[in-house]
């Protein structure tokens, strides 16, 4: 299956989501982990944001949705 997996190095999106620089993890602020579906049609259709940084869809459960597409 491919699909694209961009990068944000100016945190942009990461602020339009809603998930900068939002958990403290060690000494450092860092980014919320969060995880997005987006269809072809720019359609959001799948969201999860953590609430800590070990909580993160498990890999099936990501197949599960893209396959919903």
């Amino acid at each position: 299956m491919n699909y694209p997996l961009p990068t944000d190095p100016t945190q942009t999106v990461n602020a339009l989501y809603g998930v900068a620089f939002q958990m403290r993890i060690h000494t450092e602020v860092s980014n919320r982990p969060a995880t997005f579906i987006i269809d072809r049609e720019g359609i959001l259709r799948y969201e999860r944001r953590a609430t800590t940084y070990g909580d993160r869809p498990k890999p099936n459960d990501i197949l599960a949705e893209l396959k919903k597409l």
